[in-house]
């Protein structure tokens, strides 16, 4: 089934795109080993937008593709946040997925803050996420030198051979 939609676009806008979107995200837990803990589930109010920082980038935040992705462009965002849009920003990027270690969290953030300015400007609530143990659900393999870092930045994305369930096959 993933190998179908890696090659038949999905239209996040229609009615089917989004039950698909929806289904993925229910079943995720029972596929991957999740467990969410909220420190106050109060503190959120449904008609309201939210910022989530999530870290580390790792090879899980691809699953965002199903979620509708956009670019992280100051318009996209702020467009989408004026339009009571909640949004998920792994500021990591590129160069978090480059420093990417086995059984390691790794999160690059020190020059990654205009999510943070965008969220004071607009008065909204900045909800950091942390995935703990990610790196070790799926087995992965990538290059590494300054070439490959300058390659991953061209395509704005880095090429990661992943496999396995659950990193155990």
């Amino acid at each position: 089934m993933l190998f179908f939609f890696m090659f038949i676009p999905i239209d996040h806008h229609s009615k089917w795109g989004r039950s698909l979107s929806r289904y993925i995200c229910k079943h995720a837990c029972s596929y991957f080993p999740v467990t969410l803990h909220v420190e106050d589930i109060n503190a959120f109010q449904s008609d309201r937008s939210y910022i989530f920082g999530y870290e580390p980038h790792s090879v899980l935040p691809i699953g965002v593709v199903a979620l509708a992705d956009l670019t992280a462009s100051k318009k996209n965002f702020t467009s989408l946040l004026a339009a009571g849009y909640s949004c998920i920003i792994v500021p990591g990027g590129v160069q978090e997925t480059f420093h990417m270690e086995h059984s390691s969290e790794i999160a690059f953030l020190k020059p990654r803050r205009g999510f943070v300015r965008i969220a004071m400007e607009m008065g909204l609530p900045l909800v950091p996420v942390f995935c703990f143990g990610q790196s070790d659900v799926f087995k992965w393999w990538k290059l590494g030198g300054q070439l490959y870092l300058k390659f991953s930045r061209a395509l704005k994305f880095t090429p990661i051979y992943f496999w396995g369930l659950f990193g155990y096959v």
